[in-house]
């Protein structure tokens, strides 16, 4: 008896099938890819057996969680591939190249608050918070906004999601990295320039180091769902 193959109709049927129970398209896919050959077996084997019955019948060996095996199997993927690459990426920055840039950014800040210096604000404290925060607003804008015009037409994709999660981990590597910059405008109204600039150096430095991994991690994954684009044709709302 030739081998059943099911149609893209049949395939699409399937997917609404799927979509009951899972709601992300890239996972639909890899589930779909997943149970079509014991389906197109059964169908082969019965060729009255019903679409629809056969479905059931594989989707009842899942037991009561349905497909949730899945989904767990490509979290722990995901979120191992895309924690590996941020620490990678990490790694390969902390080096002589950044730390001299970092150094000369803190000079210059230094000068900009020494020589030019910002409107006088009231309240020490207050001010130690504005001068703190001013040089990083650019950089939490770029973070924020990272990608997002591309990473919104995957937003419903299982993928993001999970590289979403390693990137907001990592968020509070960056508050570390605020905190010694707060530390260095004190340290630098204290007089203590040479442990204001060792201190300022480093913030800097993990500034941009996590930045620039968060960026390689969350291009990473809109790649990825991109690849599996013209296999899954998203619904516009």
């Amino acid at each position: 008896m030739p081998l059943m193959i099911l149609s893209n109709d049949q395939l699409e049927t399937i997917r609404v099938y799927v979509a009951q129970d899972c709601k992300y398209p890239d996972l639909q896919l890899e589930i779909i890819e997943h149970i079509k050959y014991p389906i197109q077996d059964m169908m082969t084997a019965d060729d009255r057996l019903a679409l629809e019955d056969a479905y059931i019948m594989v989707r009842m060996e899942f037991g009561d969680n349905s497909f949730k095996i899945f989904e767990e199997s490509k979290k722990a993927s995901l979120v191992n591939k895309y924690r590996n690459m941020f620490l990678k990426t990490l790694m390969a920055q902390l080096n002589l190249k950044y730390a001299v840039a970092c150094t000369t950014i803190v000079l210059w800040l230094y000068l900009f608050y020494t020589e030019v210096r910002l409107p006088e604000i009231p309240g020490t404290f207050s001010g130690a918070i504005f001068q703190g925060f001013l040089p990083f607003v650019p950089i939490y804008l770029i973070t924020m906004t990272m990608r997002f015009g591309q990473a919104r037409k995957y937003k419903n994709y299982y993928t993001l999601a999970m590289s979403n999660i390693v990137l907001f981990k990592w968020i509070y590597l960056e508050m570390f990295a605020y905190l010694l910059w707060f530390a260095t405008q004190i340290l630098a109204g204290e007089g203590k320039f040479a442990t204001a600039s060792v201190t300022g150096s480093i913030a800097i430095m993990l500034t941009i180091v996590f930045f620039r991994a968060g960026y390689v991690v969350r291009s990473a994954a809109i790649a990825d769902c991109r690849d599996m684009e013209p296999d899954f044709k998203l619904a516009t709302a």
